[in-house]
C-alpha cells in the first residue's frame, strides 16, 4: 500500500491547483492583484497563450507548490483571501475519532516525501492506513467546499455525496 501514498498527495494537488484557477479566472479582485504581479515568461508561454492552450490561471498556479500546506494558504490568501489553515484547523471525525485536519494532511504530504525523496518504505502502512489517508483527502475537500458555500452562498455541498 506504500505505492498508493503519493496517490493521496496527488488528489489534495489536483483539487487545490485546479480549484485555486477556476476561482482566479472568476474572481476580479484576483485580477487587480494579478495585474500588479511582475513575473518572467517565455515567449513560448506568451505563443500557447496567444493559441488559447495557457491562461493566466494555469501560469499562476505554477508558480506555488499544491504539494505544500504552507504553499497552498499562502496562493489561497494572496490572490483569494481564503485561509486554507485556518479552515483545515478544525478537529473533526475521522474514523470515530477526532484529529486536527491539518495535522493529518501535512503526516500524509511528509509521508509521500520521505518515501519519494528518502526512499522510505513504511511496513506499518497498510490498506487501513491508505484508507484512513483518503478520508482525511475527503475531509479537506469537504471542508474547503463548505467555506466556500459559506463565503460565496453557494450551494455545492448539497449536490456533492462526501464517502
Amino acid at each position: 500500500f506504500n505505492s498508493l501514498q503519493p496517490f493521496a498527495v496527488a488528489l489534495i494537488e489536483y483539487f487545490f491547483n485546479n480549484m485555486f484557477e477556476i476561482l482566479l479566472k472568476y474572481n476580479k479582485q484576483a485580477y487587480k492583484i494579478i495585474e500588479g504581479e511582475n513575473i518572467k515568461l517565455p515567449l513560448k508561454d506568451a505563443i500557447q497563450i496567444n493559441k488559447g492552450n495557457l491562461s493566466v490561471e494555469n501560469i499562476l498556479s505554477r508558480e506555488y507548490s499544491f504539494q505544500n500546506i504552507e504553499h497552498i494558504n499562502r496562493a489561497y490568501l494572496k490572490y483569494l483571501n481564503i485561509y486554507i489553515l485556518r479552515i483545515l484547523s478544525v478537529k473533526k471525525k475521522i474514523n470515530s475519532k477526532i484529529y486536527r485536519v491539518s495535522d493529518e494532511l501535512r503526516n500524509i504530504i511528509k509521508q509521500r516525501h520521505q518515501m519519494i525523496h528518502n526512499f522510505y518504505f513504511d511496513n506499518t502502512y497498510k490498506k487501513n492506513e491508505f484508507l484512513f489517508d483518503l478520508k482525511v483527502v475527503d475531509k479537506v475537500v469537504e471542508l474547503v467546499i463548505e467555506q466556500l458555500d459559506k463565503q460565496n452562498n453557494w450551494k455545492i455541498m448539497k449536490q456533492i455525496i462526501i464517502l
